[in-house]
């Protein structure tokens, strides 16, 4: 995911032309003589991969999560707080996650009291690959 894709939202809200001034507060732009290359190193940074913020889990998890099968690559709560894997990339439908094939999912009932950071507030599904390797 870029940086214009995960601030979408925030960068609509821009309420003035100066993007230093907006989200470099403490900044003084009259430093930057006619904003030399504000502009420019805003719109690299657009297009450059997003900082996603890691989840933490314990190394029970992390074992857990190494021993899915490798067709598994997504982790997610539903509203009613079961916990799911997926082979692919589901959406929030409704009350739970999901995607157009129920063959692709699989319920971790019996680990349902672990995996507590990933929740159905989530805003994606957690992929496995981004913490184990399998």
């Amino acid at each position: 995911m870029k940086n214009k894709e995960k601030y979408a939202d925030l960068i609509k809200t821009i309420s003035t032309p100066c993007i230093i001034e907006e989200y470099y507060s403490g900044e003084n732009c009259k430093e930057y003589e006619g904003c030399k290359g504000c502009f420019g190193r805003f719109l690299k940074w657009l297009e450059e991969e997003a900082n996603l913020e890691k989840k933490q889990f314990s190394a029970n998890e992390l074992a857990i999560m190494k021993s899915i099968h490798k067709d598994f690559n997504f982790i997610a709560r539903d509203k009613d707080s079961e916990l799911y894997v997926f082979v692919s990339k589901p959406i929030k439908i409704v009350r739970a996650w999901g995607n157009n094939d129920e063959s692709e999912q699989s319920e971790l009932a019996i680990f349902s009291h672990l995996f507590s950071s990933v929740q159905w507030e989530d805003k994606e599904p957690v992929r496995i690959d981004d913490y184990v390797k399998r």
